[in-house]
């Protein structure tokens, strides 16, 4: 069975949606991708350029969602999350100081967590989306490969490579967001304030896939180091 190759935005953002060739060049750029020669594993959910990537099963998907919730990437994320929400005294609303800082965190924490566990281990198993990040790489502009990533958060494969909108990330973002009714306080317990979550964790989808694009080769660094 033949491998998917890495795929590429949908033509609605005015960009081909045909693989790009392992040896494909970027004109007048010089810039050059090498041949894929990188067997990736399983439960990678990045996939550079060069690495080629074996179509994921239904316990992948599980086993990714899973590995992806603890991981370093996803604790900066929580951080971040965190730190803007105190600065400015955003949703949620505890207040700010050290206490209430660490519950920010927290709540960072579980909506981070639920909705990444949501959409890739549970509902993109179920819709047979593939939840991989497949980075386009430095042998396009920076202006396709900026459209590239903030794509991928409406647009997304299916298991057999067809182009789909990401059902599965705006899903899991959202019942992520209906969770937060749960434990987030009293004042945020709203329809507005649930709208409002769903939009910043969208956003927030966004900036991963601008940072596993344009950072790719440090965050594989990282991935292969979390496995050893």
């Amino acid at each position: 069975m033949a491998l998917p190759d890495s795929p590429t935005p949908v033509s609605l953002m005015g960009l081909s949606d045909t693989p790009a060739s392992s040896t494909a060049q970027n004109v007048g750029s010089g810039l050059q991708y090498p041949p894929r020669t990188v067997r990736t594993s399983h439960l990678d959910n990045l996939i550079d350029p060069q690495e080629v990537a074996p179509k994921p099963s239904a316990s992948d998907k599980v086993g990714m969602g899973l590995k992806a919730s603890v991981s370093p990437f996803a604790a900066i994320g929580w951080i971040g999350s965190a730190t803007y929400s105190e600065t400015f005294n955003r949703s949620p609303n505890y207040g700010q100081s050290a206490k209430n800082y660490g519950q920010r965190l927290g709540a960072a924490a579980a909506r981070a967590s639920s909705e990444g566990i949501f959409s890739t281990s549970v509902i993109a198993p179920i819709l047979h989306e593939d939840p991989r990040y497949f980075v386009e790489g430095p042998g396009h502009s920076g202006l396709r490969r900026t459209g590239y990533a903030l794509s991928r958060v409406l647009f997304t494969k299916t298991d057999d490579g067809r182009s789909t909108i990401n059902y599965a990330l705006l899903s899991g973002n959202a019942i992520g967001a209906g969770l937060t009714q749960t434990y987030y306080p009293a004042g945020n317990r709203n329809f507005h304030g649930t709208v409002t979550t769903f939009g910043i964790s969208l956003a927030g989808s966004g900036v991963k896939y601008l940072f596993e694009e344009f950072f790719y080769k440090q965050a594989s660094i990282a991935q292969l180091k979390s496995r050893f």
